[in-house]
């Protein structure tokens, strides 16, 4: 909010906006104006493959976000519809005052931040304002999409599976039939849309994009091959049946959310928001479980169940089902003193996670500090004290391991990091920004940030990152800029790194990124999930580098799970561009070498962000020799740079890796190792590229039409030319 607004007098209160605001749902002909807001605001236009410049409009400030249009749609319903027709003026000015009366609310809501910002800003030893309740509100209903529809849609007989008798006794479906139906609805109304817009574009006739908002029983029934009484029985589930009387406040409970289906004659509905039917089926069947006292804990118990073993499950697609234990107790003695929902063990990497099936009530999104600390101690902050008390005993070893089947598990090697995961079931508005303002981290050398998700991004993230190397970088570098980066929705953060990598470098105190950032992985998303023509991998990380010696480096690292290998891997995922395409040149100009005279080649890449350094040999001298050439190469090259850690890769004439070796002691003055490197680094290293790569740029320009240095059989302008 700009100070020109936040200093009128004559600013309405939130209270009299929102009069303002149902007085206008309640105009005649006012759901033909909702109507195009929703046209105009929820469907994206692709034409052939869809591209994250398609979905930019729906990032834009000009479009109305769900919750701000669930604001219109719930106070439309506090009366009768009224489906009169209207003149397209008359829409355009409903249209007009609805999107100004939601700017004008967000001004409202705004306001309380503003004063409490400058009251800090003038007494500036005073208490951090951002945890308080105003702040949170804003950013809880204006928080960003955290989930994909097709999630929904897709976990809600997961969720459920266990409930099915009960939900077919109690409501007639189970929930495969009740998903079946949902997507039905949602098919409809997408075939509608595009004939109404047809329509429209053809006669001007505005009343034709309601008309795409209708959907019928039988429509729907002809679409998924239900039987009638089916069909009724789940359209029954999520057909609204109040007008909605006790939403008096913006982020009162919103019925009209939880029951999208509008009734306007028997057996035809208006539904605007496909997107809510969708969440309202993963939602909404805990509810009305709870609502059986007989049946409450055991649903209960479900969604917990739920919560770990779909985590396991999605964790197992890039660990392997060996590497992913649930259940874990820890022992000492005959006492279990803690219990990990889902353990990650690779090779010295542990991923102690803990789930929970939690949500945040409508008191906390009203801003009600306490219950919004209660809810986030609930759902977040008591995982994390779990995690953080496993990692600890982990660490000190001082429990025994015991898996569900009571058999014990052994750690094969010293544990040199923990990253604790705090995993929740239900879409959590707001969750990157609590987890900031209410979360105090606790960190030791081994014991890392807290990675706070819900299992949509985990699904997003083993979605993407399919190797464990790559899903590991991606964790640790989150955790390295957890207090760096600020994000609507990790999301945001995932998409990212996909594009470019999540690394940012010490001199960078605090990083923005808009949700638009997302729109690369949303592509990739639909057209995995939904089928849709397009990218299924965003260009950048995972594509850059295909067919080069650096990716193929990467790709035999992916799964090794051998503690050097880990950390090597991580160390080549977190290599800038320009030292990327250098290894590259290097390993392809050397490998052409050593195939030529037989003998071992060799370059040394002293990295000064982190101090460490990568010296390779290339050759087929025997492993024992060649092994004892390398360490040696290493001790020399690290003495010499004062590093505290080297790494030493070695590779055959055809660039494939042999094997690795690394030297982590701290670096210590050695008389011995100065004298050594005088004479022998001159003779081992002859093509050293101790500072960078200052070498290989003396290399003679290249043609565009020269094969590439890589080694990749491209033409240089086919490949690295444009990764210069």
């Amino acid at each position: 909010m700009t100070d020109q607004v936040s200093s009128q007098t004559d600013a309405r209160t939130e209270s009299e906006v929102f009069e303002a605001l149902r007085l206008l749902c309640a105009r005649p002909g006012f759901v033909h104006a909702l109507a195009h807001i929703c046209w105009r605001d929820k469907t994206i236009n692709y034409l052939g493959a869809i591209t994250a410049d398609d979905l930019m409009p729906t990032y834009s400030r000009d479009r109305l976000i769900r919750t701000e249009t669930a604001v219109l749609i719930g106070l439309m319903v506090q009366q009768p519809l009224a489906m009169d027709a209207i003149d397209a003026q008359t829409l355009q000015t409903y249209v007009s005052e609805a999107d100004a009366l939601l700017a004008e609310m967000h001004e409202a809501l705004n306001a309380p931040i503003t004063a409490r910002i400058r009251g800090h800003l003038a007494a500036p030893g005073a208490a951090d304002p951002l945890p308080e309740g105003a702040f949170l509100r804003e950013s809880i209903f204006y928080a960003a999409e955290s989930a994909y529809f097709f999630q929904f849609r897709d976990f809600a007989p997961l969720r459920y599976g266990q409930d099915d008798e009960w939900l077919a006794r109690h409501k007639g479906f189970t929930m495969a039939q009740a998903q079946s139906l949902v997507t039905a609805v949602s098919t409809v109304l997408n075939e509608q849309l595009v004939d109404a817009i047809d329509r429209y574009v053809a006669t001007q006739d505005h009343s034709a994009i309601l008309s795409a908002f209708v959907v019928r029983s039988d429509a729907v029934k002809d679409t998924c091959g239900a039987e009638q009484q089916v069909v009724d029985k789940v359209l029954g589930a999520f057909t609204l049946t109040t007008h909605n009387e006790n939403y008096r406040v913006i982020d009162d409970y919103n019925e009209a959310s939880t029951f999208p289906l509008l009734p306007i004659e028997q057996g035809a509905f208006l539904v605007f928001d496909t997107v809510a039917l969708y969440q309202s089926l993963y939602e909404s069947p805990i509810f009305w479980m709870r609502a059986d006292d007989a049946y409450k804990d055991v649903a209960t118990k479900h969604r917990g169940d739920f919560t770990e073993s779909f985590a396991q499950d999605l964790l197992r697609r890039v660990f392997g089902a060996d590497r992913v234990h649930t259940n874990v107790r820890l022992v000492q003695g005959k006492d279990t003193v803690d219990e990990i929902d889902v353990l990650v063990v690779y090779g010295d990497r542990l991923i102690v996670l803990q789930a929970k099936s939690k949500g945040l009530t409508i008191e906390a999104r009203k801003g009600n500090n306490l219950s919004i600390r209660k809810d986030f101690q609930a759902a977040v902050a008591a995982a994390y004290a779990q995690a953080l008390s496993s990692a600890a005993h982990l660490v000190a070893q001082d429990v025994q391991l015991v898996l569900a089947d009571g058999n014990p598990l052994t750690l094969k090697s010293p544990i040199k990091e923990v990253f604790p995961f705090c995993v929740i079931a239900d879409h959590y508005p707001s969750l990157s920004n609590q987890t900031r303002s209410l979360l105090k981290a606790q960190t030791t050398d081994v014991i890392r940030e807290p990675f706070v998700m819900d299992v949509f991004l985990l699904d997003a993230m083993t979605e993407m990152l399919t190797s464990p190397l790559r899903l590991l970088g991606y964790v640790k570098q989150r955790a390295l800029v957890f207090e760096k980066i600020l994000v609507g929705h990790e999301l945001t953060a995932l998409s990212f790194h996909l594009k470019g990598n999540l690394w940012l470098d010490d001199e960078v105190d605090m990083v923005w990124l808009g949700d638009d950032i997302s729109a690369d992985l949303d592509v990739a998303m639909m057209v995995r999930r939904l089928g849709m023509p397009g990218d299924a991998i965003p260009e950048g990380i995972l594509t850059r580098f295909r067919d080069t010696p650096y990716e193929r480096l990467v790709s035999e690292l992916e799964h090794a799970e051998v503690p050097v290998a880990i950390e090597l891997g991580f160390l080549l995922l977190t290599m800038g561009l320009k030292t990327i395409n250098g290894i590259n040149r290097a390993i392809g100009m050397l490998s052409r070498g050593a195939k030529r005279d037989r003998r071992t080649h060799d370059f040394t890449i002293g990295l000064g962000r982190t101090g460490d350094g990568l010296t390779v040999h290339i050759g087929d001298e025997p492993n024992e020799s060649a092994r004892q050439r390398l360490i040696g190469h290493c001790e020399l090259k690290k003495n010499q740079q004062r590093s505290s850690r080297w790494f030493g890769i070695a590779l055959d004439p055809g660039g494939k890796l042999r094997f690795a070796v690394a030297k982590e002691e701290p670096w210590q003055p050695s008389a011995e190792l100065d004298a050594a490197a005088e004479i022998l680094l001159p003779m081992v290293a002859p093509s050293s590229l101790t500072t960078g790569l200052a070498s290989l740029q003396r290399v003679p320009k290249l043609g565009v039409n020269d094969p590439c240095p890589c080694g990749s059989n491209k033409k240089y302008k086919k490949c690295c030319m444009w990764r210069e």
